[in-house]
This record gives structure tokens, C-alpha cells and sequence, in this order.
């Protein structure tokens, strides 16, 4: 151990068609299609079972917010 302190861990990979889904919502957050993002979600809510996947989208948004 040397005492630098840790940033957190990368989330654990979502499976392949839900990292597909979380990629065009971030795509969709960042144009700003309000519309595309709510139909994306709608998609996304079917599949809220996998956590993984929703760690993976929080952290691709976080990704792209200023310091």
C-alpha cells in the first residue's frame, strides 16, 4: 500500500446490447434530444434489473461533467 488515496473503481462492464443502449443515451444527453433520452430511458427501464448497466451510464454521464 502506498498511502496515495484510490479514486473509485470503474463500475463492472454492462452487457453488450445494454453498453449499446447506455451509449446512444449518452449520445442523446449530450445533443440535448430530450425526446431521444426519455424513449432510451423507457428502453432502459426494461432491463433496471441490471444494476451494472445503470453504474455504467452514471459513471459514462459523470465522464463528461466539467471538474
Amino acid at each position: 500500500m502506498t498511502g496515495e488515496p484510490r479514486g473509485p473503481s470503474p463500475p463492472p462492464a454492462a452487457p453488450d446490447h445494454l453498453g449499446t443502449l447506455i451509449e446512444q443515451i449518452v449520445e442523446a444527453v449530450q445533443t440535448g434530444n430530450d425526446v431521444e433520452v426519455r424513449r432510451l430511458l423507457a428502453r432502459l427501464a426494461d432491463d433496471v434489473a441490471h444494476t451494472q448497466a445503470l453504474l455504467v451510464l452514471r459513471q459514462r454521464l459523470n465522464d463528461d461533467l466539467p471538474p
